[in-house]
């Protein structure tokens, strides 16, 4: 017995029709927006109708949008390919209408040149306007641009970047930008490193931290001497005349440990507190250096302050 089996294979690709009715809304959006005057939202819609289906009558309004737009470059240039295809499809009606948007821009185009002196075109050299690289067959033409802030950057192999930002005007201008001979990397001049200002009062400021530092000091040997006298009335309470308990031992130990934790911190707390009080009291100029160290031993504790004045 034989099994035939039978594989539908289907089209990996998209829908065309879905694609033509997505194209269609937009637009059908964007003539809305335009007819309202929001132009800022209906220039993306016809430019995206026109990504997903091509179409001459979405590129001739594309370009009508620009231009109401300000974009007045970016009108001529879609103008200019509308006609064109207005020309391959036989369409005199839209050919008419994008020469006559044509007529109207041209004499009124801004325009931005660029120029490259010989001695400034290193290897690999690389001219870009905004987010747009400009080929060396554009170096130096007038290049119709946009009105708005515009910036040149030009950058090479080995050399220093360099940016230049202009603004492009918005009837008839016309820019020029000159690029200058771009500099070695080895040949950028080293800024030097501006010293430190020495600040008023930093005497007076490290007092304060040193005095504050001890006061907190102070204020944790005195919770531990607290704690000591807790623990001794706790040892009291468990040596009744009777005789110790087992945790008489433990309270006595906690006793001496909290005493011990007490006498150093307050003593290091009220050395903290002494440095502190000199260097707000003392009329000399600020010490370059001011060192704080604490020294506890099993025999006690102290605070070392040591400068420089």
């Amino acid at each position: 017995m034989s099994i035939a089996i039978v594989l539908w294979v289907g089209s990996s690709h998209a829908d065309p029709s879905g694609d033509r009715v997505l194209a269609q809304t937009l637009f059908d959006e964007g003539r809305s927006l335009m007819t309202e005057g929001n132009y800022a939202e209906a220039c993306p819609k016809f430019a995206e109708s026109h990504r997903i289906d091509p179409a001459g009558g979405t590129l001739l309004n594309l370009g009508i949008c620009y231009r109401k737009q300000g974009k007045t470059a970016s009108s001529w240039a879609t103008l200019e390919e509308a006609r064109a295809v207005a020309r391959k499809e036989g369409r005199a009606d839209r050919q008419a209408i994008a020469e006559e948007h044509l007529a109207e821009l041209e004499p009124i185009l801004s325009t931005l040149r660029v120029v490259v002196a010989p001695n400034v075109r290193v290897e690999g050299l690389k001219i870009a306007l905004d987010e747009t690289s400009l080929p060396s067959t554009a170096w130096g033409s007038k290049v119709p641009t946009d009105p708005g802030s515009k910036t040149v950057r030009a950058t090479a192999p080995g050399k220093r970047p360099w940016t230049k930002s202009v603004v492009v005007g918005r009837e008839g201008d016309a820019v020029v930008v000159e690029v200058p001979p771009l500099v070695a990397l080895s040949q950028m001049p080293i800024e030097p490193v501006a010293p430190v200002p020495e600040e008023d009062g930093s005497r007076s400021t490290i007092g304060y931290v040193v005095g504050g530092a001890g006061l907190a000091v102070v204020g944790v040997g005195t919770y531990f001497g607290l704690a000591a006298f807790s623990s001794w009335d706790k040892r009291n309470d468990a040596c009744p005349e009777s005789g110790c308990t087992q945790d008489a031992v433990g309270y006595a130990d906690d006793t001496r440990r909290n005493a011990d934790i007490s006498t150093v911190a307050i003593g290091l707390g009220l050395a903290g507190v002494g440095a502190g009080a000199y260097l707000l009291l003392s009329d000399s100029s600020s010490p370059e250096q001011v060192r704080i160290a604490p020294e506890v031993s099993t025999r006690g504790g102290g605070l070392a302050l040591g400068g420089t004045w």
